[in-house]
């Protein structure tokens, strides 16, 4: 016979919040995505405006909100699939 490794019991943080509480924390991402851009863009146009390049700043601004959108994409799906905690 094999031992089949059993999964370890569920703690009780983690049976109180199911699938439905874990979707539940992505519904934030309708409003943060666009956010994350539209702010990078008006902050690096303001930054590139003190250095003489808005055009520059506001394109450096909208690559910043989009990495930042990502990066929050990847942890909520990080969340919903339930992979290391960073």
């Amino acid at each position: 016979m094999t031992d089949t490794p059993q999964e370890p019991e569920k703690g009780p943080e983690e049976k109180r919040y199911g699938a439905t509480a874990r979707l539940a924390s992505a519904s934030h991402l309708p409003y943060f995505l666009p956010m994350a851009i539209i702010i990078g863009a008006l902050v690096g146009r303001w930054v590139g405006g003190k250095f003489g390049h808005p055009d520059g700043g506001t394109m450096v601004g909208l690559v910043w909100g989009f990495a930042t959108a990502v990066w929050e994409v990847m942890k909520v799906q990080k969340g919903l699939t339930g992979g290391p905690k960073s």
